[in-house]
């Protein structure tokens, strides 16, 4: 191979001083960064540059075999002597491009690379060669001559071991690194070995040297933010939250525990730290905080969202390892069950590398993950509790700007109803102004305003599980004894009134099963499903109606994950919670005879648990008290008969079903048809609309034979005869 060298022109006099005040600014400015890397590209350039003119002037020497061979007489006397080692390996080696350099000191983000990886001199030479040409293309020209190869830009092994190895058994130890990649430069993947045409790959022909363009990017001096290639859409860097610190209030002493775990002093010699960081929404905001005031970026990966090509989702976990162990980061990582279940295999395998990372790794895990997480690996659990409403409002309060007046904003009630979000607290805000727009453009953000960007933000996404209701009956619409009432308001005091009881002192007394859960249980048709609506109205709330036929799943596990999704969902929700017909997962515990009979005893055990951690109402129906099992009835909050109604609350539903709209003949007698009829409330409903479909079939008001139409055909459903109008009570 010829390359024409007067026209290449070999950089060798690029100058790495910053400008100094005052200057002329003849010498372009450059960062901080490369003015310590400058003496090390000076280094290599001179050391490069040295081995091309010395191949230049020895060109025609460079097959002599004269100190190869061995004259006649020295062979004979060698044949009977041997020494062990060819000749030719006791001569020195002359390596004069190296011959007066001095090995500059490591400084700055070089030593970082250095100290972090563990490299070794020779590792350290390799890999500022291999960047050289990013400084200038020219190296690439220069590296190609060098090696006689017009596709070889990158160094090959044969070239660095020429440059940097002094003698023979300095050749052979690093030859040794560079093939049994065990070394930090391939152990961290800084350096990779490629083909002709840069691609990895593990055929003979790859020879060639590539660093990882990362590298580059971090000698020169770029934030970690700058540069996202290779990461793909399940990974970003965490752009810290303004506003109010995290570490106030309630969370201060599991914020210490969480900087401590994280950021202490470290060795790269110690085991990774793996922290297992649990609780409710706000985790990444703390995180983020403590990692901004420790002065470390931090990589959020999505293990949800890793690729479907194995080989692909491989790569963004090993790229993404490697540069939070560059820039001394901390990487952030959720979404476990879904990368287990999509690619259990990869994180498996990552493991290894995870143990000599030596930078503190963090997964969002809920307490049925966590003991799933590279259980090789040893952790710390630290489990973050249910924010106080007052630490809340601080937040809200320093997020909303100076000018928006709150001094007369019931904020009880407003954080009561949903709660607040410290990793959408900016989005959220901004939404709310948006609705103050939508409202009256004009006018200052409102109390309300803010309430309904915090319900819409908060509403998660069930899917099949459950059903979203907006409440819309009240205590008006539900027709109920006296005594039901009070019930159900008692139920709504103990919620209104939890947290100012249990920060006085009854959650230490207490200690667990602070949740607030009722069973409901009656007969069908009694207004059980209609009175968890009207409490979450009451609260401000969605009901969230657990759909259990998507829940219970036969396949051991699937219920519980199922379970725990409903439950993680439904504390960012902030809803009350509704298991309409719960006799299907609350069932009876049955003795043990085999494995199906003990996986069912576990279901209803984990659901205590969560019924118990849970921060808002839980809400249970049943047609049948019985069925269900005992020791979870007495762990229950509160449970609420619902009877039959009587004749004088049949009346009243009768009275008041009928919608204004509607016209109804003053001829009906309603109590006649209360003592005739034992209809629930339920079936009263259903009386009441079929009777207005026939009456507005005839465009008329509804008439005594429309309604005794309907009664029949309700009746019916269940084999059950209408009393004769007679019996009842004849109209006033």
């Amino acid at each position: 191979m010829k390359i024409d060298l007067t026209e290449l022109s070999a950089p060798a006099s690029f100058s790495l001083q910053p400008d100094l005040p005052g200057s002329t600014g003849s010498t372009p400015s450059v960062p901080d960064a490369l003015v310590s890397l400058g003496p090390w590209l000076e280094y290599v350039d001179l050391a490069v540059q040295g081995l091309l003119l010395w191949q230049q002037q020895n060109e025609d020497d460079r097959l002599n075999m004269a100190e190869m061979l061995l004259s006649q007489d020295a062979l004979e006397s060698a044949r009977i002597q041997q020494s062990g080692m060819p000749a030719w390996s006791r001569h020195p080696v002359l390596v004069p491009w190296l011959d007066g350099l001095q090995v500059p000191p490591v400084e700055g983000r070089l030593a970082e690379i250095v100290e972090r990886f563990g490299l070794t001199l020779f590792e350290t030479q390799v890999l500022i060669l291999g960047i050289l040409q990013w400084f200038d293309a020219r190296y690439a020209l220069l590296t190609a001559y060098l090696q006689s190869e017009e596709k070889g830009k990158w160094p090959g092994i044969d070239l660095v071991l020429t440059l940097f190895s002094t003698n023979l058994a300095e050749r052979m130890a690093n030859r040794l690194a560079l093939s049994s990649r065990s070394g930090g430069l391939f152990r961290g993947e800084l350096v990779s070995v490629v083909d002709h045409n840069g691609r990895d790959s593990d055929e003979s022909d790859a020879v060639y040297l590539r660093p990882d363009p990362i590298v580059f990017h971090f000698l020169n001096g770029e934030p970690a933010d700058t540069w996202r290639g290779g990461l793909g859409a399940a990974a970003r860097w965490h752009v810290p939250a303004q506003g109010a610190s995290l570490r106030e209030g309630g969370w201060a002493p599991y914020a210490d525990q969480l900087a401590h775990a994280c950021f202490a002093p470290h060795t790269r010699t110690e085991p990774a730290r793996l922290i297992l960081l649990q609780g409710g929404q706000g985790r990444t905001t703390l995180l983020g905080q403590l990692a901004s005031e420790a002065g470390r970026p931090m990589l959020e990966l999505d293990l949800s969202l890793l690729p479907s090509d194995e080989p692909v989702a491989w790569r963004l976990l090993r790229a993404a390892l490697r540069r939070v162990r560059l820039y001394a980061g901390i990487i952030l990582l959720r979404g476990w069950s879904e990368g287990v279940e999509n690619c259990r295999a990869l994180l498996g395998a990552l493991e290894p590398y995870l143990l000599e990372h030596a930078q503190p790794v963090v997964c969002l895990v809920s307490p049925e993950e966590a003991g799933n997480v590279w259980p090789g690996m040893s952790r710390l659990s630290i489990v973050l509790p249910p924010r106080a409403m007052e630490d809340d409002q601080a937040l809200l309060q320093t997020g909303l700007s100076s000018d928006v007046e709150t001094h007369d904003w019931d904020w009880t009630r407003l954080l009561r109803r949903t709660r607040i979000d410290p990793d959408g607290l900016k989005q959220t805000l901004s939404e709310a102004h948006g609705y103050r727009r939508l409202r009256a453009p004009d006018t200052p953000l409102s109390e309300g305003d803010v309430q309904q960007a915090l319900r819409i933000r908060g509403q998660q996404q069930f899917g099949a599980l459950a059903q979203r209701i907006h409440p819309r009956r009240t205590f008006d619409d539900l027709i109920v004894s006296d005594s039901l009432t009070r019930n159900l308001q008692e139920i709504l005091t103990a919620i209104r009134q939890r947290e100012d009881v249990l920060a006085r002192g009854f959650s230490r007394k207490v200690g667990y099963g602070l949740g607030i859960s009722a069973l409901f249980y009656g007969p069908s048709g009694t207004g059980k499903t209609m009175a968890a609506e009207v409490l979450a109205g009451e609260l401000g709330l969605d009901l969230i109606r657990i759909d259990l036929s998507t829940v219970v799943n036969k396949y051991v596990g699937e219920t519980e994950k199922n379970l725990a999704k409903i439950f993680d969902l439904a504390v960012a929700d902030t809803g009350v919670l509704l298991f309409d017909e719960a006799d299907a997962l609350f069932g009876k515990r049955s003795e043990v005879k085999e494995a199906h009979d003990r996986h069912a005893n576990i279901q209803v055990s984990y659901l205590l648990q969560r019924l118990e951690q849970y921060p808002g109402l839980v809400v249970l129906t049943t047609n049948n008290r019985g069925h269900l099992d005992e020791a979870f009835t007495r762990r229950l909050t509160f449970m609420t008969r619902f009877d039959a109604p009587s004749v004088a609350l049949r009346e009243r539903m009768w009275r008041t079903i009928w919608p204004s709209q509607i016209g109804v003949s003053d001829d009906v007698n309603w109590a006649q048809w209360a003592a005739a009829t034992d209809l629930t409330g339920a079936g009263i409903r259903n009386v009441a609309l079929l009777a207005s479909w026939l009456a507005a079939e005839e465009q008329r008001v509804v008439m005594q034979e429309d309604i005794e139409r309907a009664v029949r055909l309700e009746l019916d459903k269940t084999g059950r005869l209408m009393l004769p109008l007679s019996s009842a009570p004849r109209k006033g």
